[in-house]
């Protein structure tokens, strides 16, 4: 990878990262008030409402990780359109399908990050937090 592919690749995750943030605590805060309603029934406290919504979020990312690309990728690379720099690139001689390489390179690495986070860490953190309990619902992700 040049030093231009590099760039693009850095905007784009930039741009995805405070998406990702945002939706994640909307996301849990949603899934912590879901869990709350729990509290007090049989041993489940308040900790552990905490911990079930701590144990789920690796799930929620891996739901969340498509709309956060998207939508940070729409907001990392429209901020290099805005300072035109898409079009310094095109004027330099880049095409389009190149100005495209570092995007499909770092959207497959998110992939096997997804495989790997559902593979191994996913079904551990969720085995977790059913241990703690859930309350009468039995709904472990924390929401509806």
């Amino acid at each position: 990878m040049n030093l231009l592919d590099r760039y693009i690749a850095r905007n784009f995750l930039l741009g995805m990262v405070p998406v990702l943030l945002l939706l994640l605590v909307l996301f849990s805060f949603m899934a912590l008030a879901e869990e709350l309603e729990d509290v007090g029934k049989g041993l489940f406290t308040q900790f552990d409402a905490f911990m079930v919504v701590l144990y789920t979020a690796p799930r929620r990312v891996v739901d969340l990780l498509p709309v956060t690309t998207l939508l940070g990728g729409l907001f990392g690379l429209g901020i290099m359109a805005n300072h035109q720099e898409l079009i310094a690139a095109r004027v330099a001689g880049m095409s389009q399908a190149r100005m495209a390489w570092p995007i499909l390179v770092l959207t497959t690495a998110l992939v096997l990050v997804v495989v790997l986070l559902q593979s191994f860490l996913i079904p551990q953190s969720e085995r977790a937090a059913n241990r703690l309990g859930t309350g009468p619902g039995g709904n472990p992700y924390g929401c509806g």
